[in-house]
């Protein structure tokens, strides 16, 4: 994990499509900048391989494509690999896991202890 230092940048959308949390506040002079503050925070380095996914998905059952509910992923989930348990070779075990849902990615976050970065530590990051 790399640590990102707190700091503040100029988002390329606008304020009012940001998550409350994100929103940007005034700046030393109290007027509205446009700015984001960000917090420090810890980022990985690296994304999440389809091997770090299978072994997630190995101890968490509930998030195999033939268990997910449908509220949680639409039919696009985990389309890549061969079955719930298999990657196979469109999902190579040292390439980043891709067609995961926003609620799978939490889930896969939350077991590791970490949690999704917000929007605006996403864009600080890049």
């Amino acid at each position: 994990m790399s640590s990102i230092p707190v700091g503040v940048y100029r988002p390329l959308y606008r304020p009012s499509e940001l998550n409350p949390q994100d929103r940007p506040g005034a700046d030393s002079a109290g007027s509205s900048s446009g700015e984001v503050a960000v917090a420090a925070f810890y980022l990985d380095e690296y994304p999440v391989t389809n091997e770090d996914y299978l072994d997630f998905l190995q101890n968490h059952p509930r998030w195999r494509r033939s268990q997910i509910p449908q509220l949680f992923a639409d039919a696009q989930y985990l389309s890549a690999w061969e079955a719930d348990l298999k990657p196979g070779v469109r999902a190579p075990a040292q390439s980043p896991v891709v067609h995961v849902s926003w609620f799978a990615a939490k889930a896969f976050c939350r077991s590791k202890g970490r949690k999704l970065p917000t929007t605006a530590q996403w864009e600080m990051a890049a």
